[in-house]
């Protein structure tokens, strides 16, 4: 390489020179030095690249070498590093295969230990509850036998106590209470007759006191009604009682007296209403019934009447004394009865006949207003066989 710089130096050097001359230049000598130049520098191009050969192959020697070196170094390194590895492998496979066996071999000796545990239990437990069983079954049986015996002997405690105190006496009570059932039952044709008697009763009780009581306004009417209800009920109740072979005052009470009058009071006061009524508003017809009057018509305004009557008094009684009221098909029969017999002329001429014989021999008091439009009341006695006074006002009421 140095040899080859000195010729380039040289061949410079000679250019350099011929370019001084170049003002007187010899082509012959300037042709020689610039052969020599070219020569010069193919000399100096061959030996550099001859150095440069030898360079490169030293270079391609030397890194051969190294190279080889290297290789066999990562060589050397890869299998101490596969042997390390091999080995390590081989020691973390001892291992594992050791910790495997261990577990396998622990967890064998715990499933025999946790089996042989359980069948003890097992065992222990079966023979508990089995004495539990046993203890309860012999329990059982013994209550059970010791109930039925508590149970037979108080069964039979209590029917023999039942047979010796309660039988006998309620032998006797049964007996008492059917003889009066059957007491109580009576004949129909009996009830029918005290039916009839106490209707008859009624009726002849009004009679008597519309003949000795002679009315001749509302009030009087409605007094003498309370009258004749109040004596009516009792008499008609004791009546019957007479004909069943009750006692005789059976069913006579303060508060039948009281409903009796207030019935009749009611009832009277219905019938003057009525009457004072159709007067006013000119209902002739009903007017004419209620003062006598003949023929069917009249019959059925004054049956009619008196139902109702009876209907609004029995109401009204009852609603006083019970605070309710309850209809009754057998008080519903005996107004009907009642009215379809006071209801007829014939009954009217026996009435009247009655009612002047009665008078004749005992006398009468009448009862009247004193006039104007004020509820002053007037009375007066009469002997035997005195007339009774003019007829009653427009407003008068008819008690039966």
């Amino acid at each position: 390489m140095n040899k080859a710089a000195a010729g380039l130096e040289q061949g410079a050097s000679g250019l350099v020179k011929g370019c001084k001359q170049v003002e007187a230049p010899n082509p012959e000598e300037t042709k020689q030095r610039v052969t020599d130049g070219i020569q010069q520098l193919g000399e100096a191009g061959n030996s550099i690249g001859s150095s440069m050969k030898k360079s490169a192959a030293g270079a391609v020697t030397g890194m051969t070498g190294q190279a080889t070196s290297a290789a066999g170094g990562m060589a050397q390194t890869a299998t101490q590093a596969k042997t390390t590895a091999t080995q390590m492998g081989q020691g973390a496979t001892q291992a594992m295969t050791q910790i495997g066996q261990g577990a396998s071999q622990g967890l064998q000796q715990l499933g025999t230990n946790f089996k042989k545990s359980t069948d003890e239990i097992t065992g222990k437990g079966k023979e508990a509850m089995k004495g539990v069983v046993d203890g309860l079954k012999n329990a059982y049986s013994a209550a059970s036998t010791s109930l039925g015996e508590g149970l037979k002997g108080a069964v039979e405690n209590v029917s023999k106590s039942f047979d010796e105190a309660v039988l006998p006496q309620e032998d006797k009570a049964i007996h008492d209470n059917a003889k009066k059932a059957a007491d109580a039952v009576k004949p129909w044709w009996q009830t029918a007759l005290a039916f009839v008697v106490s209707i008859v009763v009624a009726i002849v009780v009004v009679v008597v006191v519309t003949a000795l009581i002679v009315t001749t306004g509302p009030i009087g009417a409605i007094l003498v009604g309370a009258a004749a209800g109040a004596l009516g009920s009792v008499l008609g109740q004791m009546a019957s009682n007479l004909v069943l072979g009750n006692g005789l005052m059976d069913g006579v009470t303060w508060q039948t007296v009281a409903m009796g009058a207030v019935g009749g009071a009611v009832g009277a006061g219905f019938t003057s209403a009525i009457t004072a009524g159709a007067q006013k508003f000119g209902m002739t017809a009903v007017t004419s019934a209620l003062e006598g009057g003949a023929g069917a018509g009249a019959f059925a305004i004054r049956t009619g009447v008196g139902v109702t009557g009876d209907f609004v008094s029995d109401a009204a009684t009852q609603l006083i004394f019970t605070g309710g009221y309850e209809f009754s098909m057998q008080n519903l029969a005996t107004s009907l009865v009642t009215n379809s017999i006071t209801s007829t002329k014939r009954y009217d001429a026996a009435q009247e006949h009655l009612q002047t014989s009665i008078r004749s021999n005992t006398g009468h008091v009448e009862i009247g207003r004193t006039g104007g439009t004020g509820l002053n009341v007037s009375t007066s006695t009469h002997g035997p066989g005195d007339p009774v006074g003019p007829p009653p006002p427009a407003g008068s009421a008819r008690l039966v």
